[in-house]
C-alpha cells in the first residue's frame, strides 16, 4: 500500500478512521494486531478513537501499513 493510494481515499480525516481504512486494506484487524504485536482488542479501541497510540505504536503500525507517520497524523 502507498501513501498516493491511500490519499485518494480522502474522507480519512481523522487516526482513527485511517487506521480503519489501513484494517482493512493490510488484511483485516487479526493481522494487523499480529503484525503491530497489539491484542485485537487494543486495534479496536484505536480504531473506534478510543484511546490514543504509543510513540512505539504509530511507529509499527506505519511501517506495516508501509505508511508516513505523518500521513497517519494529518
Amino acid at each position: 500500500m502507498t501513501v498516493a493510494k491511500l490519499d485518494q481515499e480522502n474522507f480519512c480525516a481523522t487516526l482513527h478512521s485511517r487506521i480503519e481504512l489501513i484494517t482493512s486494506l493490510c488484511g483485516g484487524p487479526g493481522e494487523v494486531a499480529k503484525r503491530v504485536g497489539v491484542s485485537n482488542t487494543t486495534l479496536q479501541r484505536w480504531r473506534n478513537g478510543e484511546v490514543d497510540l504509543s510513540t512505539s505504536n504509530l511507529v509499527k503500525l506505519a511501517t506495516v501499513a508501509e505508511v508516513t507517520i505523518e500521513w497517519l497524523l494529518s
